[in-house]
C-alpha cells in the first residue's frame, strides 16, 4: 500500500518538474550550507585541538590586559608583564620553567626582496624548552640559539623555502628591520602561516631592536608532570597580582584557551546557521505554496479519489510523502553540494591562510542531522495542504472545473 503511494507521489510530482525542482532548490541552498558549515566548523575545532594537544595540558600562557577575547601583538594598551613577572612565575611552587616572549611583525630583507615576517624574540638559551613547549616543533638544520648569540637567528619553515626567490639556507644573513642576522637554523613545518613565516631571535637583541625595556609581551609556563595545572595557575595569578597591585594580566591554561577558541567558532556557527535557518524557512514556504497549488490543481482527482473510497488519511498521507518526497531529493542533493563545497573551502583556504586550520570533516551525525532536517521541513511544510487536501467535500471537489 504505502509503494503505491510513493509511486503515485513520484507521478504527480514528475508532472509539474519545473515546479518540483524550484521547490527543491530552496532546500538544497539550506541543507548546502549547513553541512559545509557543520564540515568546516568541525573540521577547524579537530585543527585547533590538535594544536593545543601540541602545547600539552601542562602549559600556561600568561597575556598583560584583561580583554578576554583578544591576544596582544603589540603589548596591550598600558598593561605590560615584566622582567619581574618572569621570575614570579619561574619561583611559583609547580613551574618545571617560564620563558618570556617579545613578538612584533617586521620587515625581513633577504637580497634584494623584502617580505613581512612575525619575529619571536627569547631568552638564547632557552629555544629548546621553548620548542619542548610546542611538540612537534624541531630544528631541522643548523643549530639552535645559544648564550651569547647576539645578532643570530632561526627562521620557519615557509621562511626558508617559499618566502624569497632563493632558499634562505643556514650561514646566509638577513635584515630584520634593517639590523643584519647570521641564519643559524631552520625550523620544520607546523602548518599554519603564522609560526611557518616566523623568525626567532634572541630576548636580548629584541629589547634593544624595538625599545621595549623592561617589557616582555608575554610569558609561557611549564608546569611538572603529573601536577593539578590549575591549582598551579591559581597560585601564578595570586602572586602577579600582588605584584601588579591589580588583575590587569591573564593566566591561561591549555585548557582555557581552547574553550575560548571553541566559543569564537560557535559564535560563527550560529551567524551561518541562521542565515541557513532563513534559507531553509524559504524553502519550507515554497512547499507549502507548492503543495497548496497541487491540492487546488487536483481538486477533481481528490474528489474522485474519495468518491471511490478513499479517506481522508490516504490523501492526507499521499500529500504528507510528497512533501517528504521533496524535503529528501533537496536534502541529498544539498548533503553533496554542502560536502563539495565544504571540501573547496578547506583546500582554498589552506592554500590561501597557509595553515591546516582550514579542514572539512564528515561524520555519520553531520550526515543524519543534514538528511533529518530536509525530511522535517519537507514533511513539517506539507502538513497543512494536506490537510486542507483531505478535507475537501468529496461533492464539491468533483463539481471544481
Amino acid at each position: 500500500m504505502l509503494d503505491d503511494y510513493i509511486k503515485l507521489a513520484m507521478i504527480n510530482l514528475s508532472h509539474r518538474k519545473m515546479r518540483s525542482w524550484l521547490t527543491i532548490i530552496g532546500i538544497v541552498i539550506g541543507i548546502a550550507t549547513i553541512s559545509s558549515l557543520m564540515s568546516i566548523s568541525q573540521g577547524m575545532y579537530q585543527a585547533v585541538y590538535h594544536e593545543f594537544e601540541m602545547m600539552g595540558t601542562n602549559t600556561i600562557m600568561v597575556i598583560p590586559g584583561t580583554d578576554a577575547g583578544m591576544m596582544p601583538m603589540m603589548g596591550s594598551m598600558g598593561a605590560h608583564l615584566s622582567e619581574s613577572d618572569v621570575n614570579i612565575v619561574k619561583n611559583t611552587p609547580g613551574v618545571d620553567y617560564a620563558i618570556p616572549n617579545i613578538y612584533r611583525t617586521a620587515e625581513v630583507s633577504f637580497k634584494s626582496e623584502t617580505k613581512p615576517a612575525f619575529i619571536y624574540a627569547i631568552p638564547a638559551d632557552k629555544q629548546e624548552e621553548f620548542l619542548q613547549t610546542f611538540h612537534g616543533i624541531s630544528v631541522i638544520s643548523g643549530r639552535s640559539l645559544r648564550r651569547g648569540d647576539k645578532y643570530k637567528a632561526i627562521v620557519g619553515y615557509n621562511v626558508w623555502k617559499n618566502m624569497f626567490s632563493d632558499k634562505v639556507d643556514v650561514g646566509r644573513y638577513i635584515k630584520i628591520d634593517g639590523v643584519k642576522f647570521r641564519v643559524v637554523g631552520v625550523l620544520s613545518q607546523i602548518g599554519d602561516r603564522m609560526d611557518d613565516n616566523s623568525i626567532i631571535i634572541p630576548m636580548d637583541t629584541a629589547k634593544q631592536m624595538f625599545n621595549t625595556g623592561d617589557n616582555v609581551d608575554l610569558i609561557f609556563a611549564k608546569v611538572g608532570n603529573g601536577l593539578n595545572v590549575e591549582k598551579v595557575a591559581n597560585r601564578i595569578e595570586e602572586r602577579l597580582k600582588n605584584n601588579h597591585g591589580k588583575k590587569d594580566f591573564q593566566v591561561l591554561t591549555s585548557t582555557d584557551l581552547l574553550k575560548r577558541s571553541g566559543l569564537i567558532l560557535n559564535m560563527i556557527s550560529l551567524i551561518i546557521l541562521g542565515i541557513a535557518g532563513i534559507s531553509l524557512f524559504v524553502g519550507a514556504i515554497g512547499i507549502m505554496n507548492t503543495m497548496y497549488m497541487s491540492a487546488l490543481e487536483r481538486t477533481r482527482e481528490i474528489g474522485i479519489m474519495k468518491a471511490i473510497g478513499a479517506h481522508n488519511r490516504d490523501i492526507l498521507l499521499l500529500f504528507l510523502i510528497e512533501s517528504t518526497i521533496i524535503g529528501i531529493i533537496g536534502g541529498l542533493i544539498g548533503l553533496g553540494l554542502g560536502l563539495g563545497v565544504a571540501k573547496v573551502i578547506a583546500i582554498v583556504g589552506k592554500k590561501w591562510l597557509q595553515s591546516n586550520i582550514m579542514q572539512m570533516v564528515v561524520t555519520p551525525e553531520l550526515i543524519l542531522v543534514s538528511l533529518g532536517v530536509a525530511v522535517l521541513i519537507g514533511a513539517l511544510s506539507g502538513v497543512m495542504p494536506a490537510r486542507s487536501a483531505a478535507k475537501l467535500n468529496p461533492v464539491d471537489a468533483l463539481r471544481y472545473e
